[in-house]
């Protein structure tokens, strides 16, 4: 049995009308009726005995009943607490001391059941977002304690790249080759004093030379710039 929990014996009967019952528990008395019914507040051995009483002569039985503290663990805990879309990010549960043996441990994300190891799993987080992690601890008697814990996944942060070709005259064509994380703004500025905020802006200068341009993109992970010379015939 478990701890905290009720439990109800009932005698076995073999045959034979019985009167009356008289139940105990380590000696003392529990009850007279035709079943015990029984919440045991810590874990230890018990013994139950029952006095069967017919008209004509009693019967005892007794059995020493195993009760075991329900399990308990920790809520899950990740190894990296702040990790960005697309990582993998490994949780770990343990039992509390003092709580009772966990048979089997189940785990999910968001509600959805995950392949796991014992009292540890890994998951790939392939979007951003608030994730609720749950772990299920179970014990030998079917009784379980679930454990919760929330963790934030933040976009990753983009990586500034581009390229440029001449487009006859001082005109050139800037193309953006950004990667990484999302983006959801570009600033140009193309050394002459002029910018833009176009993914993939035209640019003509006014006189040929070379030009510093610089590209600094924006998202929700954060933001990443990048220089590079342009000569203009």
């Amino acid at each position: 049995g478990t701890a905290g929990l009720v439990t109800t014996f009932t005698p076995v009967s073999v045959g034979g009308a019985v009167l009356t019952y008289s139940w105990t528990v380590d000696g003392a008395p529990a009850g007279t009726g035709s079943t015990l019914s029984r919440t045991f507040g810590a874990a230890g051995t018990y013994r139950v005995e029952v006095t069967a009483a017919g008209p004509f002569q009693s019967d005892v039985h007794a059995i020493d009943y195993l009760v075991i503290a329900p399990p308990s663990v920790s809520p899950p805990a990740p190894d990296n607490p702040t990790p960005v879309a697309g990582s993998t990010v490994t949780f770990t549960s343990s039992q509390l001391a003092g709580s009772g043996p966990v048979s089997t441990w189940t785990w999910q994300v968001n509600g959805v059941t995950v392949p796991s190891a014992g009292s540890s799993m890994s998951y790939t987080f392939g979007a951003a977002g608030s994730f609720t992690v749950t772990v299920i601890a179970t014990g030998p008697t079917g009784v379980s304690d679930t454990e919760e814990s929330v963790i934030t996944v933040t976009a990753p942060p983009p990586v500034a790249d581009f390229s440029w070709s001449l487009a006859g005259g001082t005109s050139v064509q800037f193309t953006d080759l950004s990667g990484g994380g999302p983006v959801t703004s570009w600033t140009w500025t193309f050394d002459d004093g002029t910018s833009s905020s176009q993914q993939n802006p035209p640019h003509t200068y006014a006189v040929p030379g070379t030009y510093s341009v610089s590209l600094t993109v924006t998202g929700p992970g954060g933001s990443s710039g990048l220089t590079r010379t342009v000569t203009v015939p």
